[in-house]
């Protein structure tokens, strides 16, 4: 079986066109063991609801150039981000500026490898992360990791 990278590649090529008309996001695939495939969406303005997963599994499941890719059956799981959803791109930190976040990143910054703050300015290829009376801007390039960081209580 060809590099898990390529195969994420192809299979967010396929599946999020399907995902855009339906008017919500593809946040993540992940692959497990080759054969299970765990689509996270979401949606701008609401949650993302229980038919709105099943809609998305329903139709992805049906496609059989996702079958042709994985060489055989796959078990499909599609789900919300919840909580702590992942932000993947530049677009998800213009999205939810002004949210608390938790970044990891691939080299230090002036504050270590690990930062919780909020998101403040997206300017070029960085983020403005205010930790409480610092700022620290980190490079898209340098995040290794970032989540929404949201209080429950």
């Amino acid at each position: 079986m060809e590099d898990i990278n390529n195969i994420k590649d192809r299979l967010r090529q396929i599946i999020e066109p399907v995902v855009k008309d339906s008017f919500m996001d593809l946040v993540e695939i992940d692959i497990a063991q080759g054969r299970y495939i765990r689509v996270i969406i979401d949606k701008t303005g609401s949650n993302v609801s229980l038919d709105d997963c099943s809609f998305i599994s329903k139709i992805i499941g049906e496609m059989q150039e996702i079958a042709d890719i994985l060489e055989g059956d796959f078990s499909l799981e599609v789900s919300s981000p919840g909580i702590n959803r992942p932000l993947r791109k530049k677009e998800d930190f213009e999205r939810f500026r002004s949210k608390k976040a938790r970044i990891v990143t691939k080299e230090p910054t002036e504050k270590g490898t690990f930062i919780e703050g909020f998101i403040r300015e997206i300017s070029g290829d960085a983020v403005t992360i205010e930790t409480g009376k610092d700022e620290v801007v980190i490079s898209f390039d340098n995040i290794k990791k970032a989540n929404l960081e949201e209080e429950l209580f």
